[in-house]
């Protein structure tokens, strides 16, 4: 979370946002406070300052936290890794069989069969596999909602969202982000976010902007070469909030 007298960033992982902090470091040297990926306090509503969050296409970000987690001992890798008497079976082992390389794409489709396996629903914590929508979003649109939404409590009992349409209903109201920057498009929605502050860039600033190095990415291969029409079909159900509220469609063939 990044927080300036202007705005207000909600870092939600692997959607751009260790680029935009380098972005923000360089146009808002001064920044109020910098944190990794808290959200705000429950039923926080911020007063007089825009609350901006990023967002990634589904299908991209499945495989850029499994190819991240290959090669990185990544906080979701780390959990799914750790011990747990609470969680009893927790294969572990088929666990590090998926993180095995990012350049295979059978890895990548155990890993997001175990992900939306519902007896692996506790394996990765984060309170997923208790909250009260587990059955209905995925781990990535979950994470969504308990970063963006105001007050989260809707999404634990005894609270009980009972299906989609009583989801889209809270999420209309509930959800703090007033501008949101695509992953796919973060140069060009980041000049656009600045114009609306009122801080127009020069043409060399956008210029040197598009030319700077991605932060922080994965290696991998381009997203049609991991799925199959099963595995776009998981993400499809699964993930529906975000690719209807966002426009977002899976990989196609070149």
């Amino acid at each position: 979370m990044i927080v300036t007298d202007r705005f207000i960033y909600l870092h939600l992982q692997k959607t751009g946002g260790t680029h935009l902090r380098v972005l923000f470091r360089k146009y808002f040297p001064e920044l109020l406070e910098e944190q990794f990926h808290p959200r705000l306090p429950n039923g926080y509503l911020p007063k007089n300052k825009i609350v901006l969050g990023s967002i990634r296409n589904p299908w991209d970000w499945y495989i850029s936290l499994w190819a991240y987690s290959c090669e990185s001992a990544s906080g979701f890798r780390n959990k799914v890794y750790a011990e747990d008497d609470d969680i009893p079976g927790k294969p572990i082992e088929q666990w590090r069989e998926c993180f095995a390389d990012p350049m295979d794409s059978q890895c990548f489709k155990m890993f997001l069969r175990m992900l939306y396996d519902p007896e692996r629903r506790h394996d990765y914590q984060e309170n997923y596999g208790v909250s009260s929508v587990w059955n209905i979003v995925g781990y990535y649109t979950y994470m969504y909602l308990r970063m963006y939404w105001m007050v989260i409590n809707p999404l634990y009992p005894p609270n009980l969202i009972q299906n989609y349409n009583q989801l889209k209903y809270v999420d209309s109201s509930n959800n703090l982000i007033k501008h949101i920057i695509r992953c796919e498009t973060l140069e060009e929605d980041f000049v656009r976010f600045m114009a609306g502050l009122n801080i127009p860039l020069t043409q060399h600033d956008v210029d040197e902007l598009m030319a700077m190095p991605k932060s922080n990415s994965s290696r991998h291969r381009p997203a049609i070469e991991y799925y199959d029409d099963e595995s776009i079909q998981w993400v499809a159900e699964k993930e529906k909030l975000i690719i209807e509220k966002y426009g977002y469609s899976p990989p196609q063939s070149a």
